[in-house]
Formats: C-alpha cells, sequence, structure tokens
C-alpha cells in the first residue's frame, strides 16, 4: 500500500514537473520571438525616416468662434495662474472683484447669445490643449464666490456665478485640442454637481430669489443637458480620441526625444501588436461592447459594463502571471488602458438624475413664487399644501408647465425610465429622489445607499 501512495505521489509529482517544463518552454519560446521581432524593428526603425505623430485635426472656426474661444483659453489659463490653492474660500474673498471682471463677465452668457451657441455647439471646438487642473481652479474659486454672495443675501451675484460655473462645464463638452476623451464627460458632470448643490442651498437659504434668476437658470439648465453626451457618446468620442492617439501619440517621434527613446517607445508598442494584435482595434472592438452595454436597461447595462472593467482580472490573478500575460486573447496595453465603465456610468446616470431634480426644484419654487403673488385669491403654495396626494398634485402640475412640459424627460429617473420619486416629511417638505441602482422605491432610505437623494 505504501508503495502505490509513493508511485502516485511520484506521477502527480512528474506531471507538475512536466507541466512547469512545458510553461517554461512556451515562455522562452515566446521572449525569444519578441527578441527577434524586436531586432527586425530596429533595423526598420535605424533605416527610414518615417514619423507617425500627426498633430490634432485643426478645425476652421469663424471670427465670433475663434474670439470666444481665445477668451475661454484665456479664462482656463488666468485662473491656473492666480487662483490655484487649496484654501478658495480665501482666494475669492480677496479677489471677488477680479472673478466678476476676469470670469463672470465673459462666463455668465443670456439666452442665445454667441457663447451659449459655442457651447451648446455638436463640433468639438476647442483647437488647443487646455490643463483640467486650471479649469477646476476656475469653478472652485466662482462656487465659494456664490457661496460668499448666498451668506451676505444677494442671490443675482450667486446666480451668475453658478451660470458661469454651467458655461465652464459645457467648455468641456466642446472638446480639447480638437478632441474628446471621457474624462471631459466626467469633469463635465463634476462641474454640474457643484452647480446642483449651490442651487440647493440657494433654495433652503430663505431669500428671495427672482423669477427672472431661476428662468435663467432653468433655460441653461434644459439646454445645456439637451447638449450634454449621453454615455453611448461618452464612449464614442473616447473611442475615436484613442484610436487616433495611438497613430498621433504612441509611435510619434516628439521634439526632444532623444532616438534611443524613440526607439524604445516604436519597439513596445510595435511588438505587442505583431504578438497579440493591434491596440486600436482592439480597444474599439471593446468601446463598441461598452457601447452596445449602454443601451440595455440599467441592471443589464451595469453589470455587463462591470464585465468590461474587469478584462484583465484573469490576468491579475493568475498564479503564474507572466504566462497568463502572454496568453492574454487582448493586447496588455488595451487592458491597462480601459476606463472604469461601470463606475463612470453609475456616476453619469446620479448626475444626470440630479439635473433633473434641480429643474424640478426651480420650476416648484417659481410656480410657489407665482402662487404667493396671487394668494388674495385664495390659492396656497406648493410647498404649503396637505398629505401626499396633495403634494403629488402640486408636483404633477409642473407636466403642463413649461419647460417640463414640451420636455418630458426631465420627470424621468435615468435609472428606471419611471417618473422620478418624492416623499414628504412631517413639516411638509418634499424630497425628490431617484430609486438608484437596485431600481426600486425603497421609501427614500438614503443611509442605507438604496434610493439616491436628489
Amino acid at each position: 500500500m505504501r508503495i502505490n501512495i509513493n508511485k502516485t505521489y511520484l506521477d502527480a509529482a512528474s506531471n507538475v514537473r512536466k507541466g512547469g517544463v512545458r510553461a517554461v518552454i512556451l515562455l522562452t519560446a515566446v521572449l525569444l520571438f519578441i527578441a527577434f521581432q524586436s531586432v527586425l524593428l530596429y533595423a526598420f526603425f535605424l533605416s527610414t525616416n518615417i514619423s507617425y505623430g500627426a498633430a490634432a485635426p485643426k478645425i476652421i472656426l469663424d471670427k465670433t468662434e475663434e474670439i470666444y474661444i481665445t477668451r475661454l483659453a484665456s479664462i482656463i489659463e488666468f485662473s491656473g495662474c492666480n487662483f490655484a490653492g487649496g484654501d478658495y474660500e480665501k482666494i475669492a474673498r480677496a479677489n471677488m472683484n477680479t472673478i466678476e471682471i476676469e470670469l463672470i463677465s465673459v462666463l455668465d452668457s443670456s439666452s442665445g447669445d454667441s457663447l451659449e451657441t459655442i457651447l451648446t455647439s455638436r463640433r468639438l471646438l476647442f483647437n488647443r490643449p487646455y490643463s483640467f487642473k486650471s479649469i477646476r481652479s476656475a469653478v472652485c474659486v466662482l462656487e465659494e464666490y456664490a457661496k460668499i454672495n448666498l451668506k451676505d443675501k444677494n442671490p443675482a451675484k450667486a446666480v451668475t456665478a453658478i451660470n458661469s460655473i454651467l458655461s465652464l462645464a459645457m467648455v468641456l463638452q466642446i472638446g480639447i485640442d480638437s478632441q474628446k476623451a471621457i474624462i471631459c464627460d466626467m469633469l463635465t458632470n463634476a462641474f454640474k454637481r457643484r452647480a446642483v448643490r449651490l442651487i440647493d442651498e440657494m433654495l433652503k437659504s430663505g431669500v428671495k430669489i427672482d423669477d427672472a434668476l431661476i428662468d435663467k437658470l432653468i433655460v441653461k439648465f434644459v439646454k445645456y443637458e439637451k447638449r450634454c453626451d449621453s454615455f453611448a457618446d461618452a464612449l464614442r468620442h473616447e473611442k475615436e480620441g484613442f484610436c487616433g492617439n495611438i497613430e498621433n501619440q504612441l509611435y510619434a517621434r516628439r521634439p526632444g526625444d532623444n532616438r534611443f527613446n524613440q526607439f524604445a517607445a516604436f519597439v513596445l508598442f510595435k511588438t505587442s501588436e505583431l504578438y497579440y494584435g493591434g491596440i486600436a482595434e482592439h480597444y474599439a472592438a471593446v468601446l463598441d461592447k461598452a457601447i452596445a452595454a449602454s443601451g440595455l436597461k440599467f441592471d443589464s447595462a451595469d453589470r455587463k459594463l462591470e464585465e468590461l472593467s474587469n478584462l484583465d482580472r484573469k490576468i491579475n490573478k493568475s498564479r503564474i502571471y507572466p504566462l497568463a500575460l502572454l496568453k492574454s486573447e487582448i493586447n496588455p496595453i488595451v487592458l491597462f488602458s480601459l476606463p472604469s465603465f461601470d463606475k463612470i456610468y453609475r456616476d453619469h446616470l446620479s448626475q444626470s438624475a440630479r439635473s433633473r431634480a434641480a429643474i424640478i426644484k426651480l420650476s416648484l419654487r417659481r410656480a410657489k413664487n407665482n402662487e404667493t403673488a396671487g394668494a388674495a385669491g385664495g390659492s396656497r403654495g406648493i410647498s404649503e399644501v396637505d398629505g401626499r396626494d396633495k403634494a403629488s398634485a402640486g408636483i404633477n402640475k409642473l407636466k403642463n408647465m413649461e419647460p417640463v412640459k414640451s420636455n418630458g424627460w426631465i420627470t424621468i429617473d435615468p435609472f428606471t425610465d419611471k417618473e422620478l420619486l418624492y416623499k414628504k416629511s412631517e413639516t411638509g417638505e418634499i424630497t425628490i429622489y431617484s430609486a438608484g441602482y437596485d431600481m426600486k422605491d425603497d421609501g427614500g432610505n438614503f443611509s442605507a445607499g438604496l434610493d439616491i437623494e436628489l
């Protein structure tokens, strides 16, 4: 019996050794193949003078567009130079007049003016690079400017700052250097989130807000929300930009690079393509799957996008990492370059819901102003109605009012494609919320993260 056990053990050990030998042989063969290809590539590189680099496509702007693009670029650069730092409240208080003259005077657009026309354009108008850090500095200092004016009971100036933040959010929608990566849409959502928070703070502050100011924000939010990329459009821009940059950047001979650095980059990407396949083709194939998934219902889309975000999981969990890497069906450069589709998708829908709720809240305040003005006739404000049914009737009035009447999507929850939800507190305050990631009405359960408070 002992002999049989030992024999079985030895046979198993022999099989393990054979498997290890096969793995080593395969790895050695692949490395030799890559080394051989590198020699060929180096010979090709030395014998040619081909440049794979190309600048971003230049676009033709008319005179008005060029003037405004130059102004916007100057504002971003100015903010990066003058408003950088951590204490934005302190910076804002020290530069109130500068903010009004340098930023708000340009960014506080009026309905139908040239700037708004440019910001709602579907073309990638911004034909030069700019710093994301600098545009964030501009938004942060405008946010603090708005908060300071709300504390000073000056909603008119706060609205100009909120409107200016929305303008900067839309700058990202007209591109960067004639292209647009998905980070542009992520920053657009982040900036709109700041604007929504300011609107909530303004509505809860108790200050009187003129109808003209409310209408200004409503019109802007509706126009800009309709203009912002859908998630599928954001992915299409990402695909186009990435695939274009494969040729424009990854293989480019950039000024200042020495010959060895040029060769190293060239060999790295070209060798990976010879072994795994084209980087651009693989990236486009994954993005096409993500684009298709974004058209599904939220639960199905979320699940599929989570899978696409973790295509490298099999490699990362492998016990023999180099071998798993070599056996990958997708070019590893692509795997390590993929965005977190599911997280970006959730953030995109969450912000879409918040923006819609902001429009509803502003419309409710305007309706309340109108009813308060007509109180002599016996009408009561929406926030003063008693009972859930009457509260519902108050909100439903908006469906027959502009802008909701001609923009039915405003009251729709992006997660469920059904009506946004609401609850009424004992004090009569109405809270609007989304069903969130589980797509169910959990009664406004925000602490457990089941519903999303808007």
